[in-house]
């Protein structure tokens, strides 16, 4: 009888060895796992949480007097008042329409600046920022940098100076998640038929959509 059982166990031990099931449960477990997943970018919500402006020429351009800026969302106006001239000049005088020449006679006239922003997500839907729209400006170019945690350790928001601009480290677009956060520094230019002109520059954000695809 003892010998009956045991060749009954050993038989009942093949058959569950060699079920397809077994089988399939075993490979499951043995194979490494890969799940490949995409994570959609949508137009979520990013928010302007500080700003700043860096002029290259007199520093009288930047006062507040002549400056105003205004956020709504991630959207910013900058409205430049150009102060009277201190010296009358005649025609053959030039004024150079961009920050970069700093060899002109009339340094108080402002014509280029920077426009630094810092553009937060707030635990929403991640953002792909892929660059600004800027109307109201003769000429205009954009540069992004980030996704960043604390602009203040960025290395490119905290002391900067015209001479730093623009940082060599910018990238096409930024990725936004939750409390990241984006930097952009956008140079303008408003050109010499606004010298005694106010001048009103608007910014607002370009979105981008597609997805990153990640396997584990």
């Amino acid at each position: 009888m003892g010998y009956k059982l045991i060749a009954l166990v050993m038989i009942m031990a093949t058959l569950i060895a060699a079920s397809p099931y077994n089988y399939l449960s075993y490979s499951s477990w043995d194979d490494t796992t890969r799940i490949n997943a995409d994570v959609t970018i949508a137009n979520g919500s990013l928010e302007i949480g500080s700003w700043k402006i860096v002029c290259c020429c007199h520093e009288e351009c930047c006062e507040e007097e002549h400056m105003n800026l205004t956020t709504n969302g991630a959207e910013f106006t900058l409205t430049i008042n150009h102060h009277e001239e201190h010296e009358d000049h005649d025609d053959s005088s030039s004024i150079s329409t961009s920050s970069r020449d700093h060899d002109n006679d009339h340094e108080h006239e402002c014509h280029g600046l920077w426009v630094g922003l810092v553009l937060e997500n707030e635990d929403g839907p991640p953002v792909m920022l892929t660059g600004y729209n800027v109307e109201g400006a003769s000429y205009y170019e954009v540069y992004l940098y980030g996704p960043f945690i604390s602009p203040g350790n960025s290395g490119v928001w905290g002391h900067v100076e015209c001479g730093d601009l623009p940082f060599p480290t910018n990238v096409p677009q930024v990725n936004v998640y939750g409390h990241d956060k984006a930097i952009v520094w956008i140079y303008v230019e408003v050109g010499e038929h606004h010298d005694h002109e106010n001048v009103t520059i608007t910014g607002s954000p370009v979105y981008g959509f597609g997805s990153i695809t990640s396997s584990t």
